[in-house]
């Protein structure tokens, strides 16, 4: 196990974790632009089967509400480094079948308007997990980078609900550990200083901080409310940082900075 942290520790500074903010929305909109008036979001609270309290709805485009035409739900992503990422959630149409679906799509501007990086899309009537890889050259315009939330992506429909839950990004690392059940969760902010917030949707049995040589620091003040767990980090040295959250279903791994 040693040696496990060690390579996980030794990740390059440049590499970092998704810093997707409110990925579930537990907090409402919170970190999320709202941009059209005219269909405000909702907070159902038949989240995901990845569990939490609630997910976010938001109308199917009509003529009547122009700026769907042109705007969707977004949040600005700019810590986002050249290199692999995976972009997943959970999405559910109120309207099955219909085509293309729904979809939360990775663009560096405008997602209407703008060369499309990544997507993921679902027409199905129920919750599906979706889930996609992309790389990032560093040509992009990472200011501008974002993650946009389409509903139906321009098709006119009746007045109805599309569902979205548990969207992360996440950057991909190569440890050199083929190890399944180390699972990378996204995290927030980063850089950290004392608190640290966690996306998962399990109670921790344990946390610890694994430097680089394997020493383990146990982290015991956490507290886990919906999916996020929140960390205290006050302890952890400064630097790029690995702690190691042990679940009933498994081991996850976060990787930061620390502040």
């Amino acid at each position: 196990m040693k040696q496990l942290f060690f390579l996980v520790g030794m990740v390059p500074a440049t590499a970092t974790n998704g810093q997707l903010i409110n990925g579930s929305f537990e907090n409402g909109t919170s970190g999320w632009n709202v941009t059209c008036e005219c269909a405000p979001a909702t907070f159902p609270s038949d989240g995901a089967p990845s569990g939490g309290g609630q997910c976010i709805g938001l109308e199917n485009v009509h003529l009547d509400c122009e700026c769907m035409l042109l705007s969707a739900v977004e949040q600005f992503t700019p810590w986002i480094t050249p290199g692999p990422w995976r972009l997943s959630g959970w999405i559910k149409r109120a309207i099955p079948g219909d085509e293309p679906g729904s979809r939360i799509a990775i663009t560096d501007g405008p997602v209407f308007s703008t060369g499309v990086i990544a997507n993921i899309w679902s027409s199905a009537g129920s919750w599906e997990f979706k889930e996609a890889t992309f790389n990032l050259s560093g040509s992009e315009d990472v200011e501008n980078m974002r993650i946009s939330l389409v509903p139906d992506d321009g098709n006119q429909q009746p007045a109805a609900l599309c569902y979205f839950d548990n969207i992360q990004l996440t950057s991909i690392f190569s440890t050199g550990v083929a190890d399944p059940a180390l699972k990378t969760l996204a995290s927030r902010p980063n850089p950290a200083t004392d608190k640290l917030w966690v996306d998962l949707a399990e109670s921790p049995l344990s946390i610890v901080y694994a430097d680089a040589t394997g020493r383990e620091l146990p982290l015991r003040t956490f507290h886990h409310s919906g999916r996020t767990v929140e960390v205290d980090a006050s302890s952890v040295p400064p630097g790029l940082s690995v702690i190691v959250l042990k679940t009933a279903s498994g081991t996850r791994t976060v990787r930061f900075i620390k502040a």
